[in-house]
């Protein structure tokens, strides 16, 4: 009996068993599920429907053109938004949605596309072609590239 006992109570044979008990109790359990890395696309959208966006800065082909756009914010939600303000180029309200995962462009309703330049928690520049042609005589043409910037 005295061998018995030195063979299988030894310190190395009982850390073997401590370990074979410890693997045989976690058996059958699933480890906690790991969340799924956001997407670029679920990022974007997170940051655009995080609040209202005041307009800080607008300019039409590269001239100022904040005159044109009084008072103008945006507020996105997963699908739609709404602006307030004087918004010539933008609905009161419409839809949108990227154009592909990498979501650096957006489709609104209306057919225009909206390129998102840069987006963080506190500034957003947006970047979309117009094309009618004046609004309010020569000195408020439209036409163009228009380049938004909107702070927080």
């Amino acid at each position: 009996m005295k061998n018995f006992r030195a063979l299988f109570f030894t310190p190395s044979w009982m850390a073997v068993a401590a370990l074979a008990l410890i693997q045989l109790s976690s058996c059958g359990r699933n480890p906690d599920p790991v969340a799924p890395e956001p997407t670029e696309a679920e990022k974007v959208a997170t940051l655009l429907t995080a609040g209202r966006w005041p307009l800080t800065s607008v300019t039409v082909e590269g001239e100022d053109a904040a005159a044109i756009f009084k008072d103008f914010s945006i507020t996105f939600t997963n699908t739609g938004y709404t602006t307030t303000g004087t918004t010539p180029v933008w609905k009161r309200s419409g839809t949108w949605a990227f154009t592909d995962e990498s979501a650096t462009k957006f489709m609104r309703d209306d057919n225009v596309e909206v390129t998102i330049n840069a987006i963080d928690g506190q500034s957003l520049k947006l970047t979309l072609q117009w094309n009618e042609t004046l609004y309010g005589g020569k000195g408020n043409a439209l036409r163009g590239k228009h380049e938004f910037v909107l702070n927080k």
